[in-house]
C-alpha cells in the first residue's frame, strides 16, 4: 500500500490519545497474561487475491437493513468490489443509482471461508471506513449457532460518529470485566437477550478511530485477540502503527503494544463462549441500529427516504489494505 501519512503529519491530539496509559494499568500483570507468545500467520487477504477466501452472503439482512446483498460476481460487475491502484480492496454500497420509494440499495456482505479458533489474533489495515447518514458498517466475527459461539465486533458504528465501538455478543452468563484498558465501558452484559442485544460494548476514545475522522488520516490498524485470558482490542491510527503491524508484518507482539483499548476478562466471560469464528465485512443501511437513531443523529426525518438517493452514499465504502490472522 502507498500512503502519504507520516507520524509528523498527525496532530498532537492523536498522539496524546495514543500515549495515554490508564492509572490502573499494570505492565507486569499485562505481560504475564499475554506473555512473549509467538504468533504464526495462518490467513492473509490482500490485493488481487483478497476475495479468494471469502464468500458472499446474499440472504435478507438479519439486522433488517434496506439493502440488497449481491454475490461477488454481481458486486464486481456493478463496481461494488474492486482493487485500486494502490493495491487496496474496495467494498462499497451502490452510490450512483436513484431508487423508487421503498427499494433496497445494492451492497456487499462477505464472510471468510476458513474459521479461526483460540488463540487467534485478527489484524485489519483499513485506509477508509464507511460513514454517512443511514450507513451501518461492521468488520466482525461470529461462531456457528449464533449466539452460542459468540460474536466479536471489531469495527462498528453508524451515521457520522467518530469513535469506534468494539462489542461482544454472547449467550447468557458472559460479562465484561477487567481493568487496564483505555476505552469507555458502555454495557457490561454481553447476553443478546439483554438491553435489546446491545452487547457489552467498549467505546474507543482514541481520536480517529472510526468513520470520517479515521478516513481523513488514511485509517490505521485495528486488532482483536481472543485467547484463554480473554478478549482484547487495540486501535492504532495511521502514523502511529507499531512496526510489527506494518504492511509486511509476520511477527506481531501484543505484549509490547501497551494497554488495549478494550478488554473482556476470561474470569467473567469464559473462552467457552467463543467457538470457531468466521470473519465478516458488511455495510447495511438503516436497520435496527442506524434506522432507529437516524433522526436523533441529525440525519433527517426518514432513513428509508434517505436511501433513495445514490449520492448520499459516496463515502459508504471500505478501503482495505489487508486482513491477517495469526495463531
Amino acid at each position: 500500500m502507498k500512503h502519504s501519512f507520516t507520524l509528523a503529519s498527525l496532530s498532537s491530539t492523536v498522539l496524546a490519545g495514543m500515549l495515554t496509559v490508564p492509572k490502573s494499568f499494570n505492565l507486569t500483570e499485562f505481560h504475564h497474561r499475554l506473555g512473549n507468545k509467538e504468533y504464526s500467520l495462518i490467513f492473509e487477504a490482500k490485493g488481487d487475491s483478497f476475495f479468494d477466501q471469502w464468500e458472499a452472503d446474499v440472504e435478507d439482512d438479519p439486522t433488517h437493513g434496506q439493502v440488497n446483498y449481491v454475490d461477488l460476481d454481481m458486486a464486481s460487475s456493478l463496481g461494488l468490489t474492486s482493487v485500486n491502484s494502490h493495491g487496496n480492496v474496495i467494498m462499497k454500497v451502490d452510490s450512483t443509482s436513484d431508487l423508487a420509494s421503498g427499494e433496497k440499495r445494492n451492497s456487499v456482505r462477505i464472510h471468510s471461508t476458513p474459521t479461526f479458533t483460540q488463540p487467534s489474533l485478527i489484524v485489519i489495515d483499513a485506509v477508509h471506513v464507511p460513514f454517512g447518514c443511514a450507513v451501518w458498517p461492521a468488520f466482525w466475527s461470529f461462531g456457528p449457532d449464533w449466539p452460542n459461539n459468540g460474536e466479536i465486533d471489531i469495527i462498528e458504528g453508524v451515521h457520522n460518529q467518530e469513535y469506534n465501538q468494539a462489542t461482544l455478543h454472547t449467550s447468557a452468563g458472559c460479562n465484561q470485566s477487567g481493568s487496564g484498558f483505555t476505552g469507555t465501558v458502555l454495557q457490561t452484559e454481553c447476553d443478546v437477550t439483554v438491553n435489546s442485544n446491545a452487547g457489552c460494548g467498549i467505546k474507543d476514545d482514541t481520536p480517529n478511530s472510526y468513520g470520517e475522522s479515521a478516513s481523513k488520516i488514511g485509517g490505521g490498524v485495528w486488532t482483536a485477540l481472543f485467547d484463554d485470558s480473554g478478549v482484547y482490542y487495540w486501535h492504532f491510527p495511521r502514523g502511529a502503527i507499531p512496526a510489527d503491524l506494518s504492511d509486511d508484518c509476520t511477527d506481531p507482539k501484543p505484549s509490547l503494544w501497551g494497554p488495549p483499548v478494550g478488554r473482556w476478562d476470561s474470569a467473567t466471560c469464559s473462552p467457552s463462549y467463543f467457538g470457531p469464528q468466521n470473519l465478516i465485512f458488511d455495510i447495511t443501511l438503516c436497520g435496527d441500529w442506524a434506522g432507529n437513531t437516524f433522526t436523533s443523529a441529525g440525519c433527517g426525518a426518514s432513513c428509508s427516504d434517505h436511501v433513495m438517493t445514490g449520492s448520499n452514499f459516496a463515502n459508504a465504502y471500505w478501503e482495505v489494505g489487508f486482513v491477517r490472522v495469526f495463531n
